[in-house]
């Protein structure tokens, strides 16, 4: 009895066994487009070992009813699926949340993320969230190795360095606008316009621009029409600006702390015991130059949508901010912007953006170092028995140094211009069949400005005075303009093999031309009159007429095998009028190499690492910020001179610049090596 019941057991064990180990069949596909899924690893949780896909996305595994099994790729959402009774397990993998198939917009293209092989940081608009009137701001803290340094000064541009400087004529990056190269400056942009902004940090990256990416490029992507109804936005926030208050010494402790000091230099002090001060606090000049809360405002209006054929998207703003000087500067701006894509058929496309601005501010003159030198013992004003007629002589001067009284700089300010600029960019881009695209933009950049100064004479002292007022006037205008053709061709070989080739040329030219004119002497310092015209002696103008133009050739090669193994290469052509022949072209070439570690098949069973790739790459980049014709040599007519003891000026000339005919380009090389690692889902 007890042998048959050994063999019963034994039997219920072994169909107990073979229940718990079934066969599991399936299929893995990705859910943006059904296709298979290649490389899937599928794990029985809690056990070791598994298996991947096939290249038809199929897969066979055993496994318990009650197991739960994980399907996990790189670069989408693992899943886990309970079996139960089902012997064929089909899986739909959705996107990871990870950026890693974001498009980034690169110079004259755009790749996926994950495919980059440069040093290139992104960031979306909705990230730059804060009222600050230039986007560049907003960075600050956002990307490695952009340093971004503000002034303070309302409307001023922040000095951004990327990885260091590396050019020995400035260091501003080049901004580009939806394609559009728009120089060191995007203060007529609305930062409520932007829906992305890229960085292109080492040289492999920026070499596409050749010589205006010496100091790397900032990539702009602007808000556009979508398909759909129209949506309305508005927006608006107001807020305080405050410095933080050193708490300066009073009077009082100036003067003890100064007699300390000559008392200890063996001198006598400058105040004697009968001489003390008799106001303890003094004048607190941070309060009587500084604002307590300076107001910044930022209003925008816009509304966007489309259909088949037409994408709109249209806003308007404003910005404004009050300086934290007392009674100074202050900046407004007022932008608008209209975008428009029109899709004709499958194969041609038109579009075009069109954002006008105007800018308004006093200048504002930087006084902080002033004011924090100024003694308080020192009052604002002279005593009244001393005043004249002039209000601008009535102020005091410093007791102790020869420190300007910064109130008074502050009442004799009177400084402002006004702005009108406009970018405007069409488009034409043709699919003459897939794979390849064809485009020719078009952009102007064009800004006028007027500007208004006035001097006010005064005395105060030998040391701080002008002897006669005067007014000026300057009118200056850039006219920009820039025509580029590309030809970009991408095409997928035997499911592994991507190719992406671009060539094209551009052609740009700028313009700057001024003219000033002022005049001294304005009667009594009248607030009425403080006009060019007004003035009745030395009258004086000048201008200037300059432009320059760049000729370039450009092209690069993008390839990647199965998403594991890549290479890029690029080389632009350069010619520039700033040079003379035989030194106006360059060429600036540029090549790197990644490798996606976590795409082999060695890495598929490790739950570290969701992206780990390792990139590398050179570069040569070109720098032509010198002098329109400094290759020559020219003599300035105005060169005037004093021969023998008498006091007579002769007329003269003099050399003003010694041509070099073999000036030529700046250049800067880079290597760049990096490793790329993400983890939690790239998160």
């Amino acid at each position: 009895m007890k042998k048959y019941l050994f063999l019963i057991t034994v039997c219920l064990c072994a169909l107990s066994a073979k229940a718990q180990n079934m066969k599991i069949t399936g299929k893995v596909s990705a859910a943006s487009d059904k296709e298979p899924l290649i490389g899937v690893t599928i794990r029985v949780s809690g056990e070791p070992g598994g298996t991947v896909t096939d290249i038809d996305g199929n897969y066979t595994i055993n496994a318990d009813k009650d197991a739960t099994l994980t399907f996990s790729m790189i670069g989408f959402k693992t899943e886990t699926v309970k079996v139960g009774e089902r012997k064929v397990v089909n899986v739909i993998l959705s996107d990871a949340s990870s950026d890693l198939n974001e498009v980034v917009v690169i110079g004259y293209g755009s790749v996926k993320k994950g495919d980059l092989t440069s040093s290139i940081s992104a960031v979306k608009g909705s990230d730059l969230k804060l009222n600050t009137g230039n986007a560049m701001n907003a960075l600050q803290g956002k990307i490695n190795g952009v340093q971004i340094s503000s002034t303070g000064s309302p409307g001023a541009n922040p000095r951004v360095i990327i990885r260091g400087v590396s050019t020995i004529n400035g260091s501003d990056p080049l901004y580009v606008v939806d394609g559009m190269p728009v120089g060191t400056s995007i203060n007529f942009l609305n930062d409520n316009d932007i829906e992305s902004i890229q960085v292109l940090k080492d040289a492999s990256a920026a070499a596409i621009y050749g010589t205006r990416g010496s100091n790397g490029v900032i990539l702009i992507t602007t808000k556009q029409g979508k398909k759909g109804a129209t949506k309305f936005t508005f927006s608006a926030s107001a807020g305080l600006q405050t410095l933080k208050n050193p708490n300066m010494a009073k009077a009082s402790e100036y003067e003890k702390v100064f007699k300390a000091r000559y008392t200890n230099d063996g001198n006598t002090p400058v105040w004697n015991s009968k001489d003390n001060i008799t106001d303890a606090e003094g004048t607190n000049w941070w309060n009587k130059s500084i604002r307590k809360t300076a107001l910044v405002q930022n209003y925008n209006l816009g509304f966007s949508g489309g259909n088949d054929k037409l994408l709109y998207a249209v806003s308007i703003g404003y910005f404004g901010q009050d300086s934290q000087y007392k009674g100074a500067g202050n900046w407004q701006k007022l932008t608008a912007r209209l975008n428009l894509d029109y899709i004709f058929n499958r194969y041609v496309k038109v579009g075009m953006d069109f954002s006008p601005k105007y800018e308004t501010w006093k200048d504002t003159p930087n006084l902080m170092s002033n004011i924090m030198a100024m003694d308080p013992t020192t009052s604002i004003m002279r005593p009244k028995d001393e005043w004249t007629d002039n209000k601008y002589s009535n102020y005091a001067r410093s007791n102790n140094n020869q420190v300007w009284n910064p109130v008074a700089q502050l009442a004799r300010q009177d400084s402002h211009s006004d702005e009108y600029g406009l970018l405007a960019t069409p488009y034409i881009q043709v699919q003459p069949f897939d794979g390849l695209t064809l485009r020719s933009q078009f952009g102007v950049n064009a800004r006028f400005r007027l500007s208004d100064s006035f001097t006010p004479a005064f005395f105060i002292d030998n040391l701080e005075k002008q002897d006669y007022s005067t007014a000026s006037r300057t009118m200056s205008n850039w006219v920009d303009w820039n025509w580029t053709n590309t030809a970009t061709y991408m095409k997928t070989f035997h499911q592994k093999h991507n190719l992406n080739v671009m060539g094209g040329y551009t052609m740009e030219r700028f313009q700057n031309y001024w003219l000033t004119g002022s005049r001294d002497n304005t009667p009594n310092n009248d607030d009425n009159l403080r006009y060019v015209s007004s003035g009745t002696q030395n009258q004086q103008a000048s201008g200037l007429n300059s432009y320059q133009t760049l000729l370039s050739y450009l092209g690069r090669v993008m390839y990647n095998y199965d998403n594991r193994y890549y290479l890029t290469a690029s080389v632009r052509v350069d010619g520039s009028s700033k040079f003379v022949k035989g030194h106006k072209y360059a060429t600036f070439p540029a090549a790197s190499v990644a490798w996606r570690i976590s795409g082999e098949k060695f890495m598929q069973n490790q739950h570290i690492f969701d992206n780990l790739k390792l990139r590398a790459g050179w570069g040569k980049v070109g720098n032509q910020s010198i002098a329109d014709a400094a290759y020559e040599s020219y003599v300035d007519g105005g060169a005037d001179y004093v021969l023998g003891s008498g006091a007579t000026r002769q007329i003269g000339t003099a050399i003003a610049n010694v041509g070099n005919s073999n000036l030529q380009w700046e250049t800067v090389e880079d290597y760049d090596l990096g490793l790329d690692m993400g983890f939690l889902n790239n998160r």
